[in-house]
């Protein structure tokens, strides 16, 4: 008993006391109960032309709806990360830069032909506000995807060939954002089957199976499972390190008070180009 008074909370006596294993913990990733706390609030499939809604089928699930802003501040911006599979799936994950939430999220079968998922992102990038994107250079079959979404967008798409370090960067920075959620600067996570259990079993392996330690971790999804979703999501994570600054705007002065004489006369001197 004295134990289990010194432990700080109920979590610290099941893992310390009881060693069970809970259920928001996974291998890599912590405080997944708390991360995945948003509820889809509607999931739609693609059509070849358009996204419709579709709760039996569906490849998109969104938490929100885009960001417009209003007078006093601009539209939110996004960060999304991609990552083409040729026989796994192909996942974007979009956030939201300034509150850190994931606004949606889309996952295509491996055998969606690239000339199907060319418009499929179109349309992702014309609803949420053309998002800046971040997509692994690796192997997949987005070839022809990647290159046609760097010619029209140019600066707003960027390559990141997912080597060890940059991997390991922003892997790093997912867990930081898994661990604070719940906060300020902390993820929150659409709560969808398949990419929840990506999180919970994305494992790292120090020590092979004959028992050689390796010379630096590896990171991966347990054999026959996948992990785009984890790799989607790291991939805009460190985006999301420095959060855009959302300009607000002044609010404009009273009628007829001092500020707005000062305003008008001030309007007045540019017109006429007197100073």
């Amino acid at each position: 008993q004295d134990l289990i008074d010194a432990c700080p909370d109920e979590k610290a006596v099941e893992e310390e006391i009881y060693a069970r294993w809970l259920t928001d913990e996974g291998a890599v990733f912590s405080n997944l109960r708390a991360t995945f706390s948003l509820k889809p609030t509607a999931s739609y499939r693609w059509t070849g032309t358009v996204f419709v809604p579709d709760s039996e089928r569906p490849c998109l699930w969104v938490s929100t709806t885009p960001d417009q802003g209003d007078r006093f501040r601009k539209a939110d911006s996004y960060v999304a990360g991609l990552d083409f599979g040729i026989k796994d799936p192909t996942v974007m994950s979009g956030f939201n830069r300034r509150t850190l939430q994931q606004a949606w999220v889309a996952r295509f079968s491996g055998h969606t032909d690239y000339t199907e998922m060319i418009p499929a992102l179109d349309r992702l990038m014309d609803d949420w506000n053309s998002p800046f994107v971040v997509y692994d250079e690796g192997g997949g079959h987005g070839g022809a995807a990647r290159e046609y979404l760097a010619r029209r967008y140019k600066q707003g798409v960027t390559g990141r060939k997912w080597s060890h370090t940059s991997k390991v960067a922003d892997i790093t920075r997912a867990q930081f954002l898994c661990s604070n959620a719940g906060k300020d600067d902390g993820w929150a996570l659409i709560d969808v089957p398949w990419q929840k259990l990506e999180f919970e079993h994305f494992q790292v392996t120090t020590v092979t199976k004959q028992g050689i330690h390796l010379d630096r971790p590896r990171f991966s999804a347990p054999p026959k499972e996948n992990d785009d979703g984890v790799t989607a999501a790291c991939l805009a994570a460190t985006s999301l390190a420095h959060p855009a600054q959302q300009q607000m705007k002044k609010p404009p002065p009273a009628p007829f008070t001092h500020d707005w004489w000062d305003a008008a006369m001030k309007f007045q001197r540019r017109l006429t180009g007197r100073r």
